[in-house]
């Protein structure tokens, strides 16, 4: 038996052990049926590879498969691994002659399998997290984070803690110098402008203080 096919193997049993714990791992009952599916594929084409190779170069040899620990972290991440492997081993079929078109076939196939699970994958994520959001919505509470921390707030903590800092913008932040006080009132007079005309004026000092006036009303606004 060639060593390329026989070390694949081996590395589809690696794939089926990591599949296992991402099907264990599995945080929504879709993507648990996802990782079912997936790992049938998985074997199936293990099988199919593995006769089809005992077929053209003989028996199996006995204790030679060795499946490998394959890391996971995602199992968007799993399937692209598992994708990028069968490519590979592809590549190398595609020099071998007319015996192997059966073994190229269902590569073909597989590697079609693999994409359509690929996008279930990202479908399936997008899902949970929307079923997760609804689920936050229905319990009336916000997850905040202060990038430190993770708090989880009734809607009515949300807005008393939002009501509180801009509280403390407008009796902090919102100070007009003693030596600046009046001084766009008197201009006001002088002009005879309101304080939206004179947001346009072509007087810069004018101008910056038109648009703070401006802006200052709507903080003060309670």
């Amino acid at each position: 038996m060639k060593k390329y096919i026989i070390s694949f193997i081996s590395e589809l049993e690696s794939f089926k052990t990591a599949i296992k714990q991402l099907h264990w791992a599995a945080n929504s009952l879709p993507q648990h049926q996802l990782c079912d599916d997936i790992a049938n594929i998985i074997s199936d084409y293990q099988d199919k590879v593995a006769e089809v190779e005992q077929s053209i170069s003989g028996k199996f040899p006995v204790n030679v498969l060795k499946g490998e620990k394959h890391n996971v972290t995602t199992l968007k991440k799993f399937v692209e691994d598992v994708i990028n492997a069968t490519n590979s081993f592809y590549s190398k079929l595609k020099n071998e002659g007319d015996e192997y078109i059966g073994m190229r076939s269902d590569t073909e196939a597989v590697l079609s399998d693999l994409q359509r699970q690929l996008y279930l994958v990202d479908f399936t994520v997008k899902e949970s997290l929307k079923q997760r959001l609804r689920d936050r919505i229905n319990e009336n509470r916000i997850t905040v984070s202060n990038g430190r921390e993770t708090y989880s707030l009734t809607e009515n903590e949300l807005r008393e803690i939002v009501s509180e800092a801009i509280r403390n913008v407008n009796e902090n932040s919102i100070k007009i110098k003693p030596e600046n006080k009046g001084k766009f009132t008197a201009t006001k007079k002088a002009t005879g402008k309101s304080t939206e005309e004179l947001t346009h004026s072509k007087n810069p000092l004018t101008k910056k203080r038109a648009i703070f006036a401006q802006n200052a009303k709507r903080w003060n606004k309670k």
